[in-house]
């Protein structure tokens, strides 16, 4: 099938909604004859885990590996899920692998087994594009929590969980603690985990990573982090000095430590790796600038969490007037999100991304009045185009709050 039938196989998936279990993609896997360890990372979190899967990736590319990467969602096109090197996967290739995912979700039917969900056949495809391809290292983002997550099916190498903040509550838990596990439940017997969480989500991750008899690296104990230009890395496994990532914001020195050390106990890596790998990392609507006069950036934030790393990068460009461009997917809350932001800006203009899990701007617009003026705009070019009649040359924009709203931007 060409590209396009393959979105709308998948697509045509979603009917089966969210359905958590490795039964499933477990036995496609099997039954496609696809490995499933290897040198392998496993990335989950609340924020930060495609940051942290490109940059490993890049690492790995750099070091000489042929390296994949594996994320969700994607921004601006769907091939942006699987890549190898510094290439996506092409539009034959993404339609070669739906193939092969139709013809096992048959054969899967014909054992008894549901059909694979959405995620799920994504996931499918891209083990069998990294098999195509004959990749020797592999960076594998979860979608979703960790434990009972289709990707939960390798054996990795390297476990990292880059955050544990409250998101998909009606999934992983209604505490930190709760989602902490959930997410731990990657972590593999003898396997080290790399991570940023601290508090009782820290405590979790560690008193999971001691039953399954593996090492935990965790942030501000195990390894340390300064600076935010030029940034240091210290720890028993690696000391870095003087690193810069290209990919922008106040978290990224972080996030890039984090897959620093995730590459360099999972292969075999240089320092020049190193230093090219977070250099040339490079990942879609991750505060991503795509005008000036005005500045336009776009970000994925969309909770808490996020927002407040956002805004802290944004605090840093000083512009005298900045508009925020916001829509949300109605699962997530939006008060935090906007709270977080509402005192950089100047006013907002809310809008409604074409997602049929998309909050309407006229709910979303209750929140936001409450912390900022705002106006709303349906279609998301028309509220940037707004937007940026407001900001005026010498301000700035950004849009944000899901990537559903920001993959619709036109750049």
């Amino acid at each position: 099938m060409d590209i396009r039938e393959a979105v709308e196989y998948y697509s045509s998936l979603a009917v089966f909604g969210i359905r958590p279990g490795l039964a499933r993609t477990a036995r496609a896997l099997e039954l496609l004859g696809l490995p499933r360890a290897g040198r392998l990372i496993h990335v989950a979190g609340t924020n930060g885990k495609g940051s942290v899967t490109a940059f490993a990736a890049s690492i790995l590319t750099e070091a000489g590996y042929r390296a994949g990467s594996y994320t969700s969602p994607y921004v601006f096109r769907v091939n942006e899920r699987i890549g190898i090197g510094r290439d996506y996967i092409s539009d034959e290739d993404f339609g070669l692998c739906a193939d092969k995912v139709r013809e096992v979700n048959g054969r899967l039917a014909g054992l008894g087994y549901e059909s694979l969900t959405e995620f799920e056949a994504k996931t499918v495809a891209a083990f069998v594009y990294f098999a195509l391809q004959k990749t020797d290292a592999v960076v594998i983002e979860c979608g979703m929590g960790g434990r009972s997550d289709a990707t939960n099916v390798i054996t990795p190498d390297c476990s990292v969980i880059v955050s544990v903040g409250p998101d998909h509550m009606e999934w992983l838990g209604s505490t930190l603690r709760e989602i902490a596990r959930e997410k731990a439940g990657i972590i593999k017997p003898g396997v080290p985990c790399v991570t940023g969480a601290d508090g009782e989500a820290l405590e979790e991750i560690d008193r999971q990573a001691a039953l399954a008899g593996s090492r935990v690296y965790a942030l501000g104990r195990d390894f340390t982090v300064t600076g935010s230009g030029p940034w240091d890395l210290e720890s028993e496994v690696l000391t870095l000095r003087g690193y810069a990532p290209t990919l922008r914001g106040t978290f990224q020195p972080v996030n890039a430590a984090i897959a620093a050390l995730a590459a360099s106990l999972t292969a075999s890596v240089t320092e020049d790796a190193l230093r090219r790998g977070i250099a040339r990392a490079f990942l879609p609507g991750r505060f991503q600038q795509i005008g000036s006069r005005p500045g336009v950036y776009l970000d994925g934030a969309h909770n808490g969490p996020a927002a407040r790393a956002l805004a802290a990068t944004l605090a840093e460009l000083r512009y005298p007037k900045l508009v925020l461009v916001i829509g949300m997917l109605s699962n997530h809350d939006p008060d935090p999100v906007v709270r977080a932001l509402a005192p950089l800006c100047a006013e907002a203009v809310v809008t409604r991304s074409s997602s049929p899990r998309a909050l309407p701007a006229e709910e979303l617009a209750r929140t936001v009045e409450r912390y900022l003026p705002c106006r709303q705009v349906p279609e998301v070019n028309a509220a940037l185009a707004e937007a940026r009649a407001l900001a005026g040359p010498e301000g700035a924009v950004i849009v944000t709050g899901s990537f559903y709203t920001i993959g619709e931007v036109r750049t």
